[in-house]
């Protein structure tokens, strides 16, 4: 007899870890509510839970999937409680689960009172189970999200920013905390807050952008390639996850001004080029192009609260003082 979804959403509670979701009512598990301990805050939670099983259309070779009770119960969203359609995979009649999953599907695009199934593929679960975050397209263009149970928080932070953090930088985040190969308490802390970070960092990467409308703001190239980068590093004392702490830049000055090789002077937002630097583009002519295409003074954003704060680009120089010499 599968388990009651009471039962699944009290056993998603377990595996998350200790203190992590925090059951308040399981209710028949169609809502359960629920407390999510996030990093900074507590979120109530509306857990519409269910277990994932064989997908039944002849393809339970390649694809589970999960459903809602029946005709009848709609997803209905709460005033002031977040909700979650979270489908556990524990239990497989043809694999080895190594680690328990949960897939996580859009509980907005649900709100019908009649059957839904959601489809994931096998692939995307035991990603998942091996290396803690995978993510997988269905035919209907929505985004599953496949998770460890223990960085649900994470996933619940990436939703509430509207951000996806990089599927690769958050696996190789897991890999290092040792979450990969355990479900021991604290792996999944440092693997909670490594992966926080990532989602706070593209959270951070796509104001910034917006702010500059999506070009660098030393040399104007747009076409996507852009990328927020910190000013004072987010490692460093006192640096903040705010637009004034930011700057729009294409790869190649994104990596000129991590090395140092280029500055931007507090008070005037003038673009100093390093000696180095200068002296390789008198040898090279493709350096000598980038320098060249180089604006003279930082392309700033059209909101003046958005600029670069010259305590920012000071803090900057002085944390990487050692690096600057050539400034003096």
């Amino acid at each position: 007899m599968p388990p009651s979804r009471a039962d699944v959403a009290a056993r998603i509670a377990a595996v998350a870890g200790p203190h992590v979701l925090t059951l308040i009512n399981r209710n028949d598990g169609w809502p359960a509510h629920a407390d999510l301990r996030l990093e900074d805050r507590t979120v109530p939670v509306d857990v519409y839970a269910a277990p994932v099983g064989l997908s039944h259309r002849n393809r339970d070779d390649i694809e589970r999937r999960f459903q809602n009770p029946g005709s009848g119960r709609p997803i209905t969203p709460a005033d002031g409680r977040h909700p979650l359609l979270l489908g556990l995979w524990e239990d497989d009649p043809h694999l080895a689960v190594e680690h328990p999953v949960l897939a996580c599907a859009d509980p907005t695009l649900r709100g019908r009172a009649t059957r839904v199934s959601v489809f994931v593929t096998v692939a995307a679960l035991l990603e998942a189970s091996e290396r803690g975050w995978s993510t997988y397209v269905s035919n209907s263009g929505e985004t599953i999200r496949c998770i460890r149970p223990e960085l649900l928080p994470t996933s619940v932070e990436a939703d509430l920013a509207g951000v996806a953090p990089p599927t690769a930088m958050v696996q190789n985040a897991v890999l290092a905390s040792g979450l990969a190969e355990t479900e021991d308490p604290a792996a999944a802390e440092r693997a909670r807050r490594a992966t926080t970070s990532l989602v706070r960092a593209s959270g951070f990467s796509r104001r910034v952008l917006s702010a500059y409308k999506m070009r660098c703001a030393m040399c104007g190239l747009g076409a996507g390639l852009a990328e927020g980068a910190h000013i004072l590093p987010a490692s460093a004392p006192g640096a903040r996850d705010e637009v004034w702490n930011g700057v729009a830049l294409c790869p190649n000055h994104h990596t000129a001004f991590d090395r140092h090789l280029i500055a931007v002077l507090p008070k005037t937002l003038e673009i100093a080029i390093s000696d180095d630097l200068a002296q390789a583009a008198r040898d090279d002519a493709a350096i000598r192009r980038f320098v060249e295409t180089t604006f003279r003074t930082l392309a700033v954003p059209d909101d003046p609260s958005a600029y670069p704060l010259a305590a920012m680009l000071q803090q900057r120089r002085e944390y990487f003082s050692d690096r600057y010499r050539w400034l003096q």
